[in-house]
């Protein structure tokens, strides 16, 4: 059983401001393709998990209000942001620390009764596929995955207006923010373009 201090810990590294500064950290300090990419990939996640809620309807437990529970939302949301990160880096110590940080983040979940194993996994699971898939298709249309990122965050919220009444506020954050990264490297970078879309390697 956690202690609730140690599990407030645990789910600090789940916070979108903690991530915020991590990506920002990473991004001026670190790699700013790796970073950039992570940033959009979070955001573009935003959206898909409110699709996904839609679709299943398993509600949550009734003292934390109206909303869905499958998949957990934090748990995809770091699952993608850590799972991208340790992807791309050769470092095993790295990737022994992201499988201890989603590892804790799923149990402090758990802890406050947030969310059940299945909701926990069930994001785990998303989280994979999504990375899994955005790899994928940077492997071939690198180039392209801006306008791949932008056109299926706006199908995902058209779906997600005919599944919620209104749309959750946090989900239009994500896409705004997913629109306003993708604007801004258009238009500050534009002959760096392939480079911020490109696979890279976190040495």
């Amino acid at each position: 059983m956690l202690h609730d201090s140690l599990a407030d810990i645990f789910l600090s590294f789940s916070q979108f401001n903690v991530l915020f500064i991590i990506a920002l950290a990473g991004f001026l300090l670190i790699n700013r393709p790796l970073f950039f990419q992570t940033a959009c990939l979070t955001a573009f996640d935003i959206v898909v998990n409110v699709a996904l809620k839609g679709t299943f309807k398993v509600p949550l437990a009734a003292w934390l209000g109206k909303g869905y529970a499958f998949p957990s939302g934090h748990m995809q949301l770091s699952t993608v942001f850590y799972l991208w990160l340790a992807w791309h880096t050769p470092r095993l110590s790295l990737r022994l620390l992201v499988a201890g940080i989603l590892s804790a983040i799923g149990a402090g979940l758990i802890h406050y009764g947030y969310h059940n194993f299945y909701d926990v996994l069930g994001g785990l699971l998303f989280g994979g596929i999504l990375v899994s898939l955005y790899w994928y298709i940077s492997l071939k249309y690198a180039v392209y995955m801006p306008w791949i990122l932008a056109l299926a965050a706006t199908l995902l919220m058209v779906y997600n207006g005919l599944q919620y009444t209104p749309i959750p506020r946090y989900c239009w954050v994500g896409y705004y923010c997913l629109l306003g990264l993708i604007t801004a490297e258009r238009i500050i970078l534009r002959d760096e373009h392939k480079y911020y879309w490109r696979l890279v390697v976190w040495r």
